[in-house]
């Protein structure tokens, strides 16, 4: 007698339909419905990157300039976290609103004074964000100098900019603002610095700002502007350490790396001797 067996033969043979519960009922009606949304949520963020890409490059009076002044980079500030990134962050800023100033000098057009104020407005902000973040004494003195010094270098680029286009007169004021609020902050500091001291630490910014001043003074050229005031500068700094004048000592180094600076961003033609032909010195900015 065989066993009874109560097992089917194949697995064929067993039902496998189960009766669908509501939720899954639902979830298979709205199927296409999230296929749509999802594919939507793609498109619009493929669309906002591509927007953003293009926004970037935007000068005033473009469509897209607000996108790029009053969204991206108002998003990107919020992620600064710390006082350093936050005024290290507007300095990045203001170096794009002198960028921009540039190209609209060279386009081919003439800006209105509308698109010359909405940079004008902007490169103020910039200065006075970074300023007042760094005034909350959350950053080390040396580096709070540091993000200061750039900073008055580009103000100081933008005020020579403007004073060498007359078709930028409409803004010279709010540029020679910007560069004393610049150069006033970073004053400030440097007095407050040197006098607190100790002696020690004050000598190892200058030892290291001097060098930096060392290395950028191999890259400009045969009497160009740089060159001459990189000279002056450093009679000037001699005089002052020999009478213990820290904080001039320390000003006049980094006004020498300013007119390297400055050079750098607007006079090309003074980087360097120029297929070995000596250069014309440009005129001094004043206060250089």
């Amino acid at each position: 007698m065989e066993p009874h067996n109560d097992i089917p033969a194949s697995t064929s043979e067993v039902s496998t339909d189960q009766p669908l519960t509501s939720t899954e009922i639902v979830l298979r009606k709205k199927r296409p419905l999230i296929a749509f949304a999802i594919g939507f949520g793609v498109l619009l963020t493929v669309c906002i990157l591509v927007l953003l890409y293009l926004a970037k490059g935007s000068l005033p009076g473009e469509p897209l300039y607000r996108m790029k002044t009053e969204g991206s980079e108002q998003v990107q500030l919020l992620f600064k976290r710390s006082a350093q990134s936050r005024a290290t962050y507007d300095t990045t800023l203001l170096a794009t609103r002198l960028s921009e100033l540039q190209k609209m000098t060279t386009r081919g057009t003439t800006a209105t004074p509308e698109e010359l104020s909405e940079i004008a407005s902007h490169s103020s902000r910039h200065v006075q964000d970074a300023i007042a973040v760094l005034e909350k004494r959350d950053v080390a003195s040396e580096d709070a100098i540091h993000i200061l010094a750039s900073l008055a270098d580009l103000t100081r680029t933008m005020e020579v900019l403007v004073d060498n286009n007359e078709s930028l007169n409409t803004i010279e004021s709010t540029m020679s603002d910007n560069d004393s609020i610049a150069n006033k902050a970073l004053e400030n500091n440097l007095r407050a610095f040197t006098d607190a001291g100790p002696v020690e630490r004050v000598l190892a910014l200058i030892q290291v700002e001097a060098s930096k001043l060392e290395a950028m003074s191999t890259t400009v050229a045969e009497g160009s502007t740089a060159q001459i005031t990189i000279a002056r500068r450093s009679n000037d700094t001699a005089e002052a350490l020999a009478e213990s004048n820290f904080h001039d000592a320390l000003q006049y180094i980094l006004k020498a790396q300013q007119a390297v600076v400055v050079d750098q961003l607007l006079w090309s033609a003074e980087r360097g001797p120029v297929d070995g032909a000596p250069t014309v010195p440009g005129e001094m900015p004043e206060g250089s």
